[in-house]
């Protein structure tokens, strides 16, 4: 609430975690390393300054994730020393995600051509089977197939389109 007390909570989450010798996990980290340029305001400018002075310091294994690696102060990407990056999940990677997460909610096996129409679906990732799977975990298994998961993969793939203004 008051300016100082987000960078104070900073640093203290850095000395924290190099104190306990524990592995700093920070997810969606563009949202503290956003692009200073971008800022309207002083603080959101300190506020990035207090983060990167407390990277560069840190003593111990740091890993930040994002998916909006565009949006990163670029003076942070330099004091990553692995980038790593995730592609999407491959035709074989979908049939994959699909047997280890949704084939054991299921009363059914995958038939060929449930096997051919996942593999081309593209776009996918293993949050897509996560968002199907939890949608779909309270339902009787007798109630569930693996057509309609197909289908809902098949809308979460197209959901990306959408978002990333590929269509309108």
């Amino acid at each position: 609430p008051f300016v100082g007390m987000t960078e104070r909570k900073i640093c203290r989450m850095f000395e924290d975690a190099e104190s306990e010798e524990a592995i700093l996990v920070v997810d969606e980290v563009d949202t503290m390393l956003f692009e200073r340029t971008n800022a309207q305001r002083s603080w959101e400018i300190s506020f990035t300054n207090e983060f990167l002075a407390n990277l560069e310091r840190f003593k111990g294994i740091f890993i930040g994730t994002t998916n909006m690696l565009t949006n990163l102060d670029h003076a942070s990407i330099r004091r990553f020393h692995h980038k790593i990056g995730f592609k999407y999940l491959t035709p074989a990677g979908n049939v994959a995600f699909f047997e280890k997460l949704l084939s054991p909610i299921l009363n059914e096996r995958l038939s060929g051509d449930g096997i051919a129409m996942l593999r081309h679906i593209p776009n996918l990732a293993p949050g897509d089977f996560r968002t199907v799977r939890d949608r779909y975990c309270f339902y009787p298994p007798d109630e569930l197939c693996s057509s309609t998961f197909i289908t809902e993969l098949e809308r979460e793939a197209r959901m990306k389109d959408f978002h990333d203004g590929r269509r309108r």
